[in-house]
Protein backbone atom coordinates (compact mmCIF):
# COMPACT_ATOMS: atom_id res chain seq x y z
CA UNK A 1 0.00 0.00 0.00
CA UNK A 2 1.32 3.51 -0.83
CA UNK A 3 0.05 6.63 0.18
CA UNK A 4 1.36 9.80 1.87
CA UNK A 5 1.53 11.22 5.14
CA UNK A 6 -0.87 14.64 5.82
CA UNK A 7 -0.57 17.72 7.43
CA UNK A 8 -3.46 16.98 9.66
CA UNK A 9 -1.51 13.53 10.48
CA UNK A 10 1.27 15.50 12.24
CA UNK A 11 1.41 16.41 15.67
CA UNK A 12 2.26 19.77 16.68
CA UNK A 13 5.98 19.20 15.98
CA UNK A 14 5.27 18.44 12.24
CA UNK A 15 5.72 15.01 13.15
CA UNK A 16 3.39 11.74 12.11
CA UNK A 17 1.00 11.45 15.60
CA UNK A 18 2.13 8.12 16.46
CA UNK A 19 -1.23 6.53 16.51
CA UNK A 20 -1.43 7.15 12.94
CA UNK A 21 0.81 4.16 12.00
CA UNK A 22 -1.78 2.24 13.88
CA UNK A 23 -3.99 3.65 11.12
CA UNK A 24 -1.81 2.62 7.90
CA UNK A 25 -1.33 -1.07 9.52
CA UNK A 26 -5.18 -1.24 9.80
CA UNK A 27 -5.94 0.26 5.81
CA UNK A 28 -3.20 -2.33 4.88
CA UNK A 29 -4.85 -4.55 7.18
CA UNK A 30 -8.48 -4.37 5.28
CA UNK A 31 -6.57 -4.37 1.73
CA UNK A 32 -4.39 -7.87 2.65
CA UNK A 33 -8.46 -9.54 3.55
CA UNK A 34 -9.30 -8.61 0.18
CA UNK A 35 -6.35 -10.08 -1.57
CA UNK A 36 -7.48 -12.88 0.52
CA UNK A 37 -10.29 -12.97 -1.62
CA UNK A 38 -12.55 -11.67 1.18
CA UNK A 39 -15.21 -9.43 0.76
CA UNK A 40 -15.58 -6.82 3.20
CA UNK A 41 -18.77 -8.67 4.67
CA UNK A 42 -17.15 -11.76 5.09
CA UNK A 43 -14.57 -10.77 6.64
CA UNK A 44 -15.60 -8.07 9.31
CA UNK A 45 -19.53 -8.92 9.27
CA UNK A 46 -19.09 -12.81 9.57
CA UNK A 47 -21.67 -14.23 11.11
CA UNK A 48 -19.88 -17.22 12.43
CA UNK A 49 -16.66 -15.73 13.71
CA UNK A 50 -14.94 -12.82 14.02
CA UNK A 51 -11.36 -11.19 14.35
CA UNK A 52 -10.41 -9.02 16.84
CA UNK A 53 -7.30 -7.77 17.76
CA UNK A 54 -5.85 -9.55 21.10
CA UNK A 55 -2.41 -7.79 21.27
CA UNK A 56 -0.65 -4.73 19.76
CA UNK A 57 2.22 -3.51 19.46
CA UNK A 58 4.26 -0.68 18.01
CA UNK A 59 8.22 0.45 17.21
CA UNK A 60 8.84 3.80 15.72
CA UNK A 61 12.19 4.14 14.37
CA UNK A 62 12.31 7.38 12.54
CA UNK A 63 9.99 10.83 11.90
CA UNK A 64 7.50 10.84 9.07
CA UNK A 65 6.87 14.55 8.05
CA UNK A 66 3.52 15.67 6.21
CA UNK A 67 4.29 15.72 2.78
CA UNK A 68 6.58 11.72 2.43
CA UNK A 69 5.64 9.68 0.74
CA UNK A 70 4.66 6.28 2.76
CA UNK A 71 4.48 2.56 1.89
CA UNK A 72 3.53 -0.19 4.02
CA UNK A 73 3.86 -3.66 3.58
CA UNK A 74 2.66 -7.01 5.25
CA UNK A 75 3.10 -10.29 6.19
CA UNK A 76 2.20 -13.28 8.52
CA UNK A 77 4.38 -13.26 11.04
CA UNK A 78 3.07 -16.10 12.98
CA UNK A 79 -0.15 -18.56 12.39
CA UNK A 80 -1.44 -20.35 15.31
CA UNK A 81 -4.18 -22.81 16.30
CA UNK A 82 -6.66 -19.61 16.88
CA UNK A 83 -4.61 -17.11 16.28
CA UNK A 84 -2.05 -14.75 13.76
CA UNK A 85 -0.23 -12.18 13.76
CA UNK A 86 0.45 -9.98 11.23
CA UNK A 87 3.38 -7.46 10.73
CA UNK A 88 3.57 -4.06 9.12
CA UNK A 89 6.68 -2.40 7.88
CA UNK A 90 5.97 1.43 7.11
CA UNK A 91 8.79 2.90 5.48
CA UNK A 92 8.91 6.73 4.38
CA UNK A 93 11.71 7.49 1.04
CA UNK A 94 12.48 3.68 1.64
CA UNK A 95 13.87 3.77 4.83
CA UNK A 96 11.81 1.81 8.06
CA UNK A 97 10.29 4.00 9.70
CA UNK A 98 7.60 1.95 11.68
CA UNK A 99 7.21 -1.81 12.77
CA UNK A 100 3.35 -2.62 13.84
CA UNK A 101 2.58 -5.92 14.65
CA UNK A 102 -0.85 -7.14 15.04
CA UNK A 103 -2.06 -10.64 16.70
CA UNK A 104 -5.86 -11.72 16.13
CA UNK A 105 -7.78 -13.78 17.54
CA UNK A 106 -10.47 -16.27 16.04
CA UNK A 107 -13.56 -16.24 18.22
CA UNK A 108 -17.29 -17.69 17.87
CA UNK A 109 -19.29 -14.54 17.39
CA UNK A 110 -22.25 -16.18 19.86
CA UNK A 111 -20.10 -17.55 22.67
CA UNK A 112 -17.55 -14.94 22.53
CA UNK A 113 -14.95 -17.90 22.78
CA UNK A 114 -11.67 -18.42 21.23
CA UNK A 115 -11.99 -21.16 18.24
CA UNK A 116 -9.85 -22.51 15.66
CA UNK A 117 -9.00 -21.07 12.36
CA UNK A 118 -11.58 -21.85 10.40
CA UNK A 119 -9.86 -24.23 7.48
CA UNK A 120 -11.10 -21.82 4.76
CA UNK A 121 -9.16 -19.15 6.09
CA UNK A 122 -6.33 -20.84 7.36
CA UNK A 123 -5.40 -22.14 3.96
CA UNK A 124 -5.32 -18.37 2.77
CA UNK A 125 -3.01 -17.37 5.48
CA UNK A 126 -0.34 -20.25 4.85
CA UNK A 127 -0.44 -19.16 1.34
CA UNK A 128 0.86 -15.58 2.35
CA UNK A 129 3.00 -16.79 5.31
CA UNK A 130 6.93 -15.98 5.21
Amino acid sequence: MKTHARFRDADPVGILFFARAYELAHDAYEDFVRSLGFTYREWFENETWGVPIRKSECEHLRPIKPGDEISVSVKIENLGESSFTTSYSIASAGQPASEVKLTHVFMDVKTKKKMAIPSNVRSRLEAHQR
